[in-house]
C-alpha cells in the first residue's frame, strides 16, 4: 500500500494552476491499487478569467461546453493554451480510471471557495483527499520566499484543504521535489528530513521511463501539447530526467518570461535538481505539514487580496505579476480591470526599468484600465510627465491611477494595505 487506508472515492487535486492537474495522472496511477475510485480536480489558472457556455467561471465548475479563457480587457481575444476542459477526452483516450474533473476558481476568494468544495465532499462522499504539487514549492517557508515565483495557488490550495474535518483523510503529495526551480535543493533536503522527524512522512514511491504511471502521464501531456500548442517546463524537465538517468544533480538555467502587449522579457535564474529527488514521490500528512506553517494566513475574499498577502510576504514573484486582475468578481460578473505591475525579484536593473515604464504606457494608453499597482520601490522608474496620479496604500504598494479624485477607490482596498 501506498496511502495509510484504503480508499473507497478519491479526490486528487492538483494544488498549483497549469499543468499540476495534468501531472496529478502520473499520482492516479500509482495509488491505483489504494483508490477504488477517483475524480480529478485542479485551479483555474488566476491570471485569466474562464467562462463556459458563454458564462463567466463559478468558485466550483464541472460542465466544460464551450469553454474560453482570456483576459478582463480583451473579452473578445480567446486564449489558445487552454487545456484544462479536453482532460476527459485525454483520459478517455488512454484507458485512465478516473472519473469527475473539477476545476476551482480563485476569483471568488477562500471562504466562499471553501463552502463549495465542501459541498463538493459531501455530495461526492469522497473519503480522501491527495493533494498534488510538482517540485515542492508548496512546501516553502518564510526563508524560502525569496526565491519562489508561484506561491499563490499552492498556498491557497494548502489553506483551503488543511481546513477540512477528520475523519476525511488528507495527503500533500510532492513530485519530483526542486523540478520547478523555485525552492533550492538544500532547503528541499532539510524540510523532508524534517518532516521524517517529525512523523509527517507516510510514503515514498518511484518511477521509471518504463512504469505505467509515468507512460500515461506522457501520454496525456504531449496530447495536450499537441491539442492546444503548448509548453509545460516542468513536465519537460519530468520528462528529460526520467529519460536521461544520471547519478549527478542536474544544473541548469530556467527562465521566466513576460509580455506586455506584443513585447517579451526574458528573466534567467539558476536552478541545481538534487538527483535525490529524481523520480521520487513523497507523501506526507496535509494537515501536520500546515500545522507547522501557522505563519501562512491565504484566507481572502479576492484576488486582489490574495496578490497583497503573498507581496507582502516578500515572495520573489506571483503567477499574477504583469496581468490584468478585476477587483472583484461576483455575480458571474467582473469589476475594475487592475494592471498589477509588479515583476519578480530577479528582473532588476535597465531591464526592470525598461518594463515599468512600459507597463505606465500601457495604463496611461489602454481606454479600459484606469488603475495599476506597482512596488513602492518601483516608484523611482516612473517618468514624472507620466499624466499619471500616484498614491501609496501601505508599506508595500502604490496605486497607479489615470484620476485624481481616486479616495473612494483606494477606501475599497484596505486589505492591499
Amino acid at each position: 500500500m501506498i496511502l495509510n487506508e484504503k480508499s473507497s472515492k478519491a479526490l486528487i487535486v492538483g494544488a498549483g494552476s497549469g499543468r499540476d492537474i495534468a501531472s496529478a495522472v502520473l499520482l492516479r496511477e500509482i495509488v491505483l491499487a489504494d483508490c477504488a475510485a477517483v475524480d480529478l480536480a485542479g485551479f483555474l489558472t488566476p491570471w485569466a478569467l474562464h467562462s463556459f457556455d458563454g458564462e463567466l467561471e463559478k468558485p466550483v465548475n464541472k460542465d466544460f461546453k464551450n469553454p474560453k479563457k482570456f483576459v478582463p480587457l480583451r473579452q473578445d481575444l480567446a486564449l489558445d493554451a487552454f487545456f484544462e476542459p479536453i482532460l476527459e477526452e485525454c483520459i478517455r483516450k488512454y484507458d485512465l480510471t478516473i472519473q469527475n474533473i473539477y476545476l476551482f476558481s480563485l476569483h471568488y476568494g477562500t471562504y466562499t471557495l471553501f463552502e463549495e468544495i465542501e459541498k463538493l465532499i459531501k455530495e461526492n462522499s469522497y473519503d480522501t483527499i491527495i493533494v498534488v504539487d510538482v517540485g515542492g514549492d508548496i512546501l516553502a517557508e518564510a526563508k524560502d520566499y525569496q526565491t519562489i515565483l508561484t506561491p499563490l495557488v499552492d498556498f491557497t490550495c494548502l489553506e483551503l484543504f488543511s481546513n477540512l474535518p477528520a475523519p476525511l483523510a488528507i495527503y500533500l503529495v510532492v513530485i519530483s521535489p526542486g523540478i520547478c526551480g523555485e525552492v533550492r535543493k538544500e532547503r528541499l533536503k532539510a524540510m523532508i528530513a524534517e518532516f521524517e522527524r517529525m512523523d509527517f512522512f507516510v510514503r515514498r514511491a518511484t518511477y521509471t521511463s518504463n512504469s505505467d504511471a509515468y507512460l500515461k502521464f506522457k501520454n496525456v501531456n504531449d496530447e495536450i501539447n499537441l491539442r492546444t500548442n503548448s509548453y509545460s517546463h516542468t513536465v519537460h524537465m519530468i520528462n528529460e530526467i526520467v529519460q536521461n538517468g544520471g547519478h549527478s544533480n542536474y544544473h541548469g538555467t530556467y527562465r521566466k518570461t513576460y509580455q506586455i502587449d506584443d513585447i517579451k522579457y526574458e528573466v534567467p535564474f539558476n536552478v541545481v535538481i538534487g538527483n535525490e529527488f529524481f523520480n521520487t514521490i513523497y507523501f506526507f500528512d496535509l494537515r501536520e505539514v500546515k500545522s507547522i506553517r501557522q505563519d501562512l494566513d491565504m484566507q481572502y475574499h479576492t484576488l486582489l487580496q490574495a496578490f497583497s498577502k503573498v507581496r507582502s510576504m516578500g515572495v520573489c514573484g506571483t503567477e499574477v505579476d504583469l496581468s490584468v486582475v478585476p477587483e472583484k468578481v461576483a455575480n458571474r460578473n467582473y469589476l475594475n480591470p487592475i494592471f498589477l505591475l509588479t515583476p519578480c525579484c530577479y528582473l532588476y536593473g535597465e531591464k526592470r526599468e525598461a518594463i515599468i515604464k512600459h507597463g505606465i504606457t500601457k495604463i496611461r494608453e489602454t481606454t479600459n484600465l484606469d488603475y495599476g499597482i506597482i512596488l513602492q520601490r518601483d516608484k523611482t522608474y516612473v517618468p514624472s510627465k507620466s499624466s499619471l496620479y500616484i498614491y501609496d496604500i501601505g508599506r508595500n504598494f502604490s496605486l497607479i491611477c489615470k484620476k485624481s479624485e481616486n479616495e473612494n477607490f483606494i477606501k475599497r482596498f484596505p486589505k492591499v494595505r
